[in-house]
């Protein structure tokens, strides 16, 4: 089984910056919030406040689990 969970693993460090405006963005879409101008400054300010942190993030969670893993099969 983990092997099969290795094999579907994503490759985060390839991933296109994603700051937190991206994250509010995609969510208030989801939920059916209509973007207006102001939306796209807000956006704008937190993409350049944190910028490519969920990318970050990924990859680093993605590494843990891959040392976790590690560990796991060498028993």
């Amino acid at each position: 089984m983990l092997k099969k969970q290795a094999q579907n693993h994503q490759d985060f460090s390839n991933m296109k910056p994603v700051g937190m405006g991206d994250v509010v963005a995609a969510a208030t879409t989801a939920v059916g919030v209509k973007p207006c101008g102001g939306c796209a400054k807000r956006k704008a300010a937190l993409n350049k406040a944190t910028p490519g942190w969920l990318s970050r993030i990924l990859l680093r969670s993605s590494q843990l689990v891959d040392r976790l893993k590690a560990r796991v099969w060498k028993r």
